[in-house]
């Protein structure tokens, strides 16, 4: 049993006519989740599209799950099994993102795939910025830490790295062939909405994705 044993409750949000079981059961009871299944609210359309419905209400669902400590699986049909694909955790820092890490970390175990640590590098900062050095620099380190503890956690996971440089948001367009995406929500008790980029995963990922209070 991995990380997510002391990891709580994954609400699944899915269509109802889905057979998520298969998919989506046994590796979360596999790594130590409490998998409870419900339907989006009506007018939401969980695949997209050039009109969803509601939006604002499924991301403030989401917000307050995260919010309360349970992490919450919104579904991509059809599903992105790993077949050679990553799991894929964005991490902006640590231990900030601690949580995030550890859960994509027990999913990728679960799930028998690699697992890619990614971290964005800003835009903002052009070539000749000043703070850009530090910006890449604390990537790194970011990422070498969560290489660390994944190899202390889950030994087994065969986890990489990928330091990029985008608006954040953007890596959720460029990781859409992933087996699942992990992101991070608000910090648990402070009532805040979704960031930038769990909005963007929550409306655009082309995979599953699970969104994990800090």
């Amino acid at each position: 049993m991995g990380l997510g044993a002391s990891s709580g409750r994954i609400v699944l949000i899915d269509e109802p006519d889905r057979p998520t079981e298969t998919w989506a059961g046994p590796w979360c009871r596999r790594a130590g989740y409490e998998l409870t299944r419900r339907s989006p609210s009506p007018g939401t359309a969980l695949d997209g599209g050039p009109i969803v419905a509601d939006r604002g209400r499924l991301a403030a669902d989401v917000a307050a799950l995260n919010g309360a400590g349970t992490s919450v699986l919104v579904n991509r049909w059809p599903a992105c099994l790993p077949g050679g694909r990553n799991a894929v955790a964005a991490l902006r820092d640590l231990p900030r993102d601690e949580a995030v890490l550890l859960h994509a970390a027990a999913c990728a175990s679960a799930l028998a795939a690699p697992l890619l640590l990614v971290h964005a590098v800003p835009v903002s900062f052009a070539e000749r910025s000043v703070g850009l050095d530090e910006a890449v620099a604390h990537g790194r380190r970011v990422l070498d830490t969560g290489l660390a503890l994944v190899a202390g956690k889950e030994p087994e996971v065969n986890a990489v790295t990928r330091l990029v440089r985008s608006r954040a948001h953007e890596i959720v367009t460029a990781m859409r062939s992933a087996a699942l995406l992990v992101v991070g929500g608000p910090r648990v008790g402070t009532g805040r909405p979704l960031g930038l980029v769990a909005v963007s995963a929550l409306h655009h990922s082309g995979c599953p994705v699970l969104l994990v209070g800090r």
